[in-house]
């Protein structure tokens, strides 16, 4: 998606560099056994703007399965892009 957006710029005459980051989120940080722990359902939580307690149970499935699809041996990647405009 954001190389879509530094392509897009290109294409209008405007240059932008795109830096990407990842921080490896510890397993046992993120999971409770198989289900996400209240971390990771309070990041969910911030993500959506609302308290932990107000995430549907569909919502919670979601973050599950993200997580899930996600996870690896060295933990879960966060990852975010930066779009800069290029002088």
């Amino acid at each position: 998606m954001s190389a879509d957006l530094v392509a897009g710029l290109g294409r209008i005459g405007q240059t932008a560099d795109l830096h990407s980051f990842t921080k490896w989120l510890d397993n046992d940080e993120m999971f409770d056994d198989d289900a996400p722990s209240k971390a990771s359902l309070a990041f969910a939580a911030l993500v959506a703007m609302r308290p932990i307690s107000e995430l549907t149970e569909e919502e919670i499935e979601t973050v599950t399965v993200l997580l899930h699809a996600r996870r690896e041996p060295r933990g879960v990647p966060l990852i975010w892009d930066v779009v800069v405009e290029a002088d």
